[in-house]
């Protein structure tokens, strides 16, 4: 009987975990899955990874590592497997990299606004620059009667 080293420790420690993870998302057709992404098979010892979770493993691309998506966690390992079993690296944690986002998105809402304002600022003073000052209020466009109090039950 010959035995899949990489494997062999599944035998050993059974707190190692089998995962499965995709390099790339299932196609979808509306609401079917038209083409599911390959899943493969990683080990851990991580306890905290969970479907859903993202994972750095280790390809032969690039800088020899990769992102992939947790699809299914404590995924039995097949004995009968030759192909090599690698470790996961670790776990994407994403929470510093949202809240940095939310944090620029809620700046730049805050520096639009402040144009916005700088704009209405200028365009005012420019229109207002050519008339005296003692003309200004004249200017003022206003309703000539209050504005009719709404009627009971109007409060939508």
């Amino acid at each position: 009987m010959s035995l899949n080293n990489s494997l062999a420790v599944f035998l050993m420690n059974p707190a190692v975990r089998g995962v499965l993870v995709t390099y790339e998302p299932d196609v979808m057709s509306g609401n079917t899955v038209a083409r599911r992404a390959d899943r493969v098979f990683y080990k851990t010892f991580d306890a905290s990874i969970k479907p859903g979770d993202f994972v750095v493993v280790p390809t032969d691309s690039r800088w020899n590592l990769t992102v992939c998506k947790v699809e299914e966690v404590d995924v039995e390992a097949d004995f009968d497997n030759m192909k090599s079993v690698e470790w996961i690296v670790g776990k994407v944690d994403r929470a510093d990299y949202e809240d940095l986002k939310a944090q620029e998105a809620s700046a730049i809402e805050t520096i639009k606004a402040a144009e916005k304002t700088r704009k209405k600022k200028e365009l005012a003073e420019k229109l207002l620059e050519h008339v005296e000052e003692n003309k200004r209020a004249a200017l003022m466009i206003a309703p000539s009667k209050p504005a009719a109090a709404p009627a009971p039950g109007d409060d939508d």
